[in-house]
């Protein structure tokens, strides 16, 4: 039996021994933000976290507020702008409002020059858990998130999660340009929201493939706790 903490721990070393090495994290500014989730249910939990930068889960994130206080991308779809070259890995902070199981609570596309591209559906109780340890969804169980990188993970609390998401190989060679994050469609199964966004490149070959050996293992392991 693998614990749900081993298996986070391996996953961090996996990921970090694939990339730490030769790319630093790149924390993206985020655009479009449309709400403040500091309102919200414990939302005073996020405030030390605005106007700052932080590293959360090893990863490095920037903190903006909008010029209104909104803190996060949230409900309408947002195109967000970059210009990284090889990029391997993107960890997104994102949790929902309320959360009902196996919903699809919000997508995260990514588009490089040469066509590349690639989304990222967020489903409750697999990738993704209400922001508030409650009465929705409270748990997810794939191998990409992270939990409570920020706040504290029990009952009466506020959190965010951290997934961490692998580009497709066809992003190898080419620069990533726009990544395009929305909830807008989703029911009231629980809709999604962006606090945070950083990108690592992946320059080499080798370590690109050092990192799919590493989440295929991390895989098998969740695979095997189920079973």
């Amino acid at each position: 039996m693998i614990s749900s903490q081993f298996k986070v721990l391996l996953g961090a070393a996996l990921v970090s021994s694939a990339c730490a090495s030769h790319a630093a994290t790149t924390p993206i500014p985020l655009t479009g933000m449309d709400t403040d989730i500091r309102t919200w249910t414990d939302g005073s939990a996020y405030n030390a976290l605005y106007d700052t930068s932080q590293t959360l889960g090893g990863v490095n994130f920037n903190f903006a507020q909008g010029p209104n206080g909104q803190t996060a991308v949230y409900f309408s779809p947002s195109t967000i702008s970059t210009s990284i070259a090889n990029a391997g890995v993107v960890y997104t902070l994102v949790n929902s409002s309320v959360g009902s199981y196996g919903s699809d609570a919000g997508t995260i596309s990514f588009y490089g020059t040469g066509g590349a591209s690639y989304t990222y559906h967020y489903i409750e109780g697999l990738n993704i858990r209400d922001h508030y340890f409650g009465s929705f969804e409270n748990s997810t169980s794939s191998a990409d998130v992270t939990q409570a990188v920020w706040g504290t993970n029990s009952s009466g609390n506020a959190h965010l999660d951290m997934q961490t998401i692998v580009l497709p190989a066809t992003f190898m060679g080419q620069t990533l340009t726009s990544i395009v994050f929305d909830s807008s469609y989703a029911s009231g199964g629980g809709k999604a929201f962006l606090a945070g966004l950083s990108v690592a490149a992946v320059p080499e070959p080798g370590e690109y493939a050092m990192l799919l050996l590493g989440l295929g293992l991390l895989g098998a392991l969740a695979r095997r706790r189920r079973s």
